[in-house]
């Protein structure tokens, strides 16, 4: 039973590892979808004034 129980808790060990893997690149497009709106507000509110300015 015991080689059965240390099988069996290192298939555990490398299903946490692929989830946490997992979860790290959901938090990765989390951050990058997060920043990105920052960036893009900037721009177009920078156009918006540029094309207001220069009609």
């Amino acid at each position: 039973m015991e080689g059965l129980y240390v099988a069996g808790s290192k298939r555990r060990e490398t299903n946490m590892k692929l989830v946490s893997k997992k979860l790290n690149l959901a938090n990765r497009m989390d951050q990058i979808t997060y920043l990105q709106p920052k960036v893009l507000v900037p721009v177009s509110f920078l156009k918006n004034i540029s094309a207001f300015f220069l009609h």
